[in-house]
């Protein structure tokens, strides 16, 4: 009997039966859904590339000026972008882990799969490479589309090098560097949160929030527009009377926004395209289009991988959209095609694009693939490539900027209709020239001015973090425990308080044995901040302060650890707080500190002073009598027996993992994190020459107001705290502040907190409204009075220090004996 299986004649005869038997609606419908797909992610791929291009056009993060002297740190346009493209891409991230979590771990099986064969040499040399070709041809991979879009023809020779460099990494290097499989253990493609033992999605929102919160952060301490030459700044300003129109006409928007909208793309490009944002790969598709013929196919085997198939299409179409999409940007603000000085010459186009592909395909992606994509999966090879990216960039341009500075001197072209009567004038007899200076002492100065800004930023964030988790483990934030501290129902806050103060006051001691000048700085900056505050101020703050913070149940500080820790209606406490600081400045201000107190006030006074003791042995036994009285408070009242069952029951170490089950508790002994924050103290005075304050971060917000013009000439004292590194510096800490807590709470899954830990609207609103009224008068708060002017040992802090608990005090028994449900 013949078999059925091998005969052809009767196995295309059964085949074709089987197509007649076979219902057409089934078949149809599959090949019909097949078809759409393929459609959808073309459709997806375009849309994404056009989106892409257009941002990182307004961006202005494509132009060689500003990715080479970002890396001499002279501009922070790619920093920015970069920090909230990340930001915005890990928060994505997280919402996908929430909502799509079997896609996110096939696109994370998928990358890692793709970076498999790559170790520490990969990372290290490719992304010192890309870091290097960026700096000599002033782009990445990503923004070579855009240089194209916008035309600057040079970046023609950069896609050569691109391609050259493409075709000599698969000819020579991708053989003989990628034959062995790395097993999944491999640190390198391990992750961070697998590092950390903690879930993905904690360390998304973490690092997503500080990256983003970092990239806003530089927006205001350097404005996006002081980073555009004067050809983008004319371009780049709003008309009123055409509002939309206009926005897409400006040359340059804010890149931290742009950042934000790339990272924003992550979300689409895993959920419609099942894959990670990248650029790079384009290159290597658009190369294998000649494996076609057959000999240099037959050469170059690993390429022709990359020949055929809907992905690599899709990676060439988002590329040539792109490309697209910063033409379209580059069309509306009339900037197309840009001159030659916004690109380089031909060699270093066609050197730099060599090393940057080069150094893509061996660390399998770029800034935008393994910088964006990777640090956003917390993969540690992504981690060090990005390190490598920017670490060799800044000192192969360091390295080269050392004997000479280019200082560019860009005066527009006599024919542009845009430009003053004087600057046309000058523009006649003067073309666009390149100076170059040897460096002097002022650049010397502006370098170190620079590193100042980075250090104090930098170190505003990490102070503001440690603030806002250390109050988060105290639940010191929580308002039964603030109300319940009034009517001595419970002692966490005063604890607290109590160490806070102690450990603050032995810090300083030890500042005035080692850095006395500074400490003397610090306390006359401070005695010359409340130099027009006399007694009334300080009672009357006070005693504000106080009633507020039973009300609402919360003060200045601990409004940021609230809104962290997911208390909806801190939310109204802190439109309150803004309202209060409105009705403070617009009212009450100019009113009350016109005069300016002489030296000898008594409340300028130290009890130093008084007791004709030196402030240093004040501070010690001060500092000593504090901490114990917050120790003793300890023993005879446990931590533990102030809590709620809620945070008591999550609040046990676990012996098996004794360090992450720390972090992971819902409380911490409150004398141990106020005595935390009293440390923070002898840092705010190191690092940032300032004392511990928070209520003055409210101030800042509600300035940003008087950014418009009207409103700035009607309030000209709440005006200057709209701009300048110091009040920047408030404002971020209290940022910070909220991450710390957000932090916390995530660590010990309490995130968010139930409306029984807060209080009700109109409560929150009227409260907060009182506490910064208060606060403004009294010219801080528990945090800026309480304890940095305490531990100055200030008569006028003591005395707004006693009227907020006592008035908090008298208050709380009131409503108690009234039995008043309303707040308890």
């Amino acid at each position: 009997m013949a078999n059925k299986e091998n005969d052809p004649m009767l196995s295309s005869q059964q085949t074709n039966l089987d197509k007649k038997n076979t219902p057409v609606t089934a078949h149809g419908h599959s090949n019909n859904i097949s078809i759409l797909m393929n459609i959808f992610t073309i459709l997806c791929s375009i849309i994404f590339g056009l989106v892409f291009g257009f941002l990182i056009n307004k961006g202005t993060v494509f132009v060689a000026p500003t990715i080479r002297k970002q890396m001499l740190f002279q501009r922070f346009a790619m920093l920015k972008m970069f920090l909230a493209a990340v930001g915005m891409s890990m928060l994505s991230v997280a919402l996908l882990e929430l909502f799509r979590k079997v896609l996110y771990g096939k696109i994370i099986n998928g990358y890692i799969e793709h970076n498999s064969r790559r170790n520490f040499v990969h990372y290290i040399v490719g992304g010192s490479l890309i870091g290097l070709g960026m700096v000599i041809c002033g782009s990445c991979p990503g923004t070579v589309y855009i240089q194209v879009g916008s035309g600057i023809v040079n970046s023609l020779f950069t896609c050569l090098g691109g391609l050259l460099g493409t075709y000599f990494y698969y000819g020579i290097i991708h053989e003989r560097v990628s034959t062995e499989k790395l097993p999944s253990t491999s640190f390198v493609l391990r992750r961070i949160s697998d590092l950390l033992h903690t879930p993905s999605i904690i360390v998304h929102l973490i690092l997503g929030l500080l990256f983003l919160g970092a990239a806003i952060g530089l927006e205001f301490l350097v404005p996006w527009r002081s980073d555009l030459d004067y050809y983008f700044q004319i371009r780049s300003n709003l008309n009123p009377q055409r509002m939309i129109g206009s926005v897409f006409r400006m040359a340059a928007w804010p890149p931290s926004l742009c950042g934000a909208g790339v990272g924003l793309l992550q979300f689409f490009f895993i959920l419609c395209l099942e894959k990670s944002l990248g650029a790079s790969s384009a290159f290597s598709v658009l190369a294998a289009q000649l494996c076609r013929i057959k000999i240099i196919g037959q050469k170059i085997p690993s390429l022709v991988g990359l020949t055929y198939g809907l992905k690599n299409y899709t990676a060439l179409l988002f590329a040539l959209a792109a490309v697209g999409g910063s033409a379209l940007s580059s069309i509306l603000s009339d900037t197309l095609p840009l001159g030659p000085e916004n690109g380089t010459n031909i060699l270093s186009s066609i050197l730099g694009g060599f090393l940057l592909l080069v150094g893509a395909r061996c660390a399998g992606g770029c800034t935008s693939g393994q910088g964006i994509s990777g640090t956003t999966h917390l993969l540690v090879g992504s981690f060090l490539t990005t390190a490598c990216i920017f670490g060799s960039g800044i000192i192969f341009a360091f390295s080269f900027s050392l004997k000479y500075i280019t200082v560019e001197i860009v005066i527009k072209m006599e024919n542009d209709s845009m430009l003053p009567a004087e600057q046309k004038k000058l523009g006649e007899t003067s073309k666009t020239k390149m100076v170059e200076h040897p460096v002097s002492t002022q650049g010397q100065s502006k370098n170190k001015n620079m590193v100042k800004i980075i250090r104090t930023v930098l170190s505003v964030i990490i102070l503001g973090v440690l603030f806002g988790f250390l109050m988060n483990k105290a639940t010191v934030f929580l308002t039964p425990t603030i109300r319940k501290q009034m009517v001595f129902q419970r002692f966490v806050m005063l604890k607290m308080f109590l160490a806070a103060v102690g450990v603050s006051m032995l810090s300083v001691a030890i500042l005035e044995l080692v850095r006395k000048s500074l400490y003397g700085k610090v306390l006359v900056d401070d005695i010359e901040y409340n130099c027009r505050r006399g007694i009334i101020h300080y009672i009357a703050g006070g005693s504000l302060i106080g009633l507020g913070m039973v009300i609402c149940g919360s003060c200045p500080g601990t409004i940021f650890v609230q809104v962290g820790s997911g208390i909806f209606n801190s939310l109204f406490t802190c439109l309150g707080a803004l309202l209060g600081t409105f009705f403070y400045y617009i009212v009450i201000h100019d009113r009350i500190t016109k005069e300016r107190l002489p030296s000898t006030s008594p409340v300028f006074r130290r009890l130093s002073d008084i007791l004709h003791t030196p402030s240093v042995v004040l501070h010690s036994i001060f500092g000593l009598v504090f901490l114990g009285a917050a120790i003793g408070l300890e023993f005879f009242v446990p931590w533990r027996s102030d809590l709620d069952y809620y945070f008591r029951d999550r609040s046990f170490m676990n012996p098996d993992s004794m360090i992450g089950s720390v972090f992971r508790m819902a409380a911490w002994p409150p004398s141990l994190c106020g005595a935390g924050v009293g440390l923070l103290q002898l840092f705010f005075i190191l690092l940032l020459e300032m004392t511990l304050g928070a209520s003055s971060a409210f101030s800042v917000l509600a300035a940003q107001v008087c950014r418009i013009k009207s409103i700035g000439r009607a309030l000209p004292s709440l005006s200057s705290l709209s701009s300048g590194l110091e009040n920047y510096t408030i404002f971020l800490f209290g940022v910070a502040a909220i991450g710390g807590s957000a932090l916390s709470s995530t660590l010990s899954h309490t995130i968010p907190l139930g409306p029984e830990n807060g209080t009700n609207v109109l409560a929150s609103v009227l409260g907060g409204f009182l506490l910064f009224i208060g606060a403004r008068c009294a010219g801080g708060c528990t945090s800026g009075q309480g304890i940095s002017g305490t531990t100055h040992l200030l008569l006028g802090s003591l005395l707004t220090t006693a009227c907020i608990f006592g008035s908090g005090i008298v208050f709380g028994y009131c409503i108690l004996w009234s039995k008043t449900e309303w707040f308890f």
